[in-house]
């Protein structure tokens, strides 16, 4: 299956879905992990790099604007 997100970066199933990183859109894309449709895309800071979940909320590291958002 082929899941299209524009310069994929990180990548995190968590929270019942499949969450990527957009490093050109600078957003996270919610997938489905079930068929690939997108849930939602949300803005995050430059560069998103990286991803964590707590249990509750997805954490993003932004490298290019040396942030981190919840």
């Amino acid at each position: 299956m082929l899941f299209d997100v524009e310069r994929p970066g990180a990548l995190l199933h968590a929270l019942g879905a499949v969450w990527v990183t957009s490093t050109r859109a600078n957003q996270v894309v919610k997938l489905n992990p079930w068929d690939g449709k997108v849930l939602g895309s949300y803005p995050v800071g430059h560069q998103p790099a990286a991803m964590v979940s707590d249990g509750e909320h997805l954490w993003v590291a932004n490298s290019g604007s040396n942030s981190l958002m919840k």
